[in-house]
C-alpha cells in the first residue's frame, strides 16, 4: 500500500509542476549606506504550453504522513510539500513580496479600512470548482477561518496567527464573493487564505483525523479545487 500511495503521490506531484511550468534561481544583494534592499533574481517561468510531453521528475520526501492536512498541528515539512504538490495556492508572492493571484481561482484582492478595521474582499473566480463539484465560494473561508481562528479548541491548529484577529467572514454581493473584516487595522492580510479547506470540513473531528492514515483516499482529492 505504501508503494502504490508514493506512486499515486508521485504521479499528481508530476502533473502539478508540470502546470505550474517554472524554475528558478534566485538571489539578493543588500546596498549598503542606506536602509534601502536591492534584490535580483532570474526566473526562468514558462507557459504551460512550453513544456513538452515525456520524461521523468523525480522529487523526495521523507513519508507520507500520517496526517496529510497542513493546517492541522501534527502536520510536518513533508505534510506542507505533499499538500502544495496536489492543491493549488491562491495567492502566491512575487521575488519583491507583492501578491500574484492564481487567476483560475481569484479574479481580485481588495482591502480598505472601515472604521478602524480591515476588510479585504476576495471576488472569487465564476468557474472554480472543487474535483467533488461544490463551488469555490465564500464558505471556503469561513471553514478556513472556523478551523484556524483558536476559538473552538477542538481544533487542533498549526498556527491560529492572523485567523484568530479576524471578526467575521461573510458573503458579499453573491456566494463567488468572501469579505474579511478583522478586529482592527491588519496589513498582512496577504499571508492568509493563500490555501483553504473545503466547506466540507466543518467540524473539528474531520478536521482533526479526516486526513489521517496515510493513504491517498486520506488526502481527499476530491476537496481539491480543480
Amino acid at each position: 500500500m505504501r508503494s502504490t500511495t508514493t506512486k499515486a503521490f508521485a504521479g499528481v506531484a508530476v502533473l502539478a509542476l508540470a502546470l505550474a511550468g517554472c524554475g528558478s534561481n534566485t538571489s539578493s544583494s543588500t546596498k549598503s549606506g542606506n536602509d534601502s534592499t536591492k534584490f535580483s533574481y532570474s526566473i526562468n517561468e514558462q507557459a504551460a504550453t512550453n513544456l513538452k510531453d515525456g520524461g521523468n521528475l523525480n522529487l523526495s520526501i521523507g513519508e507520507i504522513t500520517p496526517q496529510l492536512n497542513q493546517f492541522q498541528a501534527n502536520m510536518s515539512t513533508d505534510t506542507h510539500t505533499l499538500w502544495n504538490w496536489y492543491n493549488p495556492v491562491l495567492i502566491k508572492f512575487t521575488p519583491s513580496g507583492d501578491m500574484k493571484l492564481d487567476k483560475n481561482y481569484l479574479e481580485s484582492v481588495n482591502s480598505e479600512l472601515k472604521d478602524g478595521k480591515t476588510v479585504v474582499t476576495y471576488k472569487i473566480n465564476d468557474k472554480a470548482k472543487f474535483n467533488d463539484g461544490t463551488d469555490l465560494d465564500w464558505t471556503a473561508f469561513q471553514a478556513t477561518w472556523q478551523a484556524n481562528n483558536g476559538k473552538d479548541t477542538e481544533y487542533s491548529a498549526n498556527s491560529t496567527d492572523g485567523y484568530n484577529l479576524i471578526d467575521s467572514v461573510k458573503a458579499g454581493d453573491n456566494a463567488k464573493t468572501a469579505v474579511v473584516t478583522f478586529t482592527g487595522p491588519y496589513p498582512w492580510y496577504s499571508s492568509l487564505f493563500n490555501n483553504v479547506l473545503h466547506p466540507a470540513v466543518n467540524s473539528a473531528d474531520i478536521f482533526n483525523n479526516g486526513y489521517t492514515g496515510g493513504t491517498l483516499a486520506s488526502a481527499h482529492p476530491e476537496w481539491v479545487v480543480s
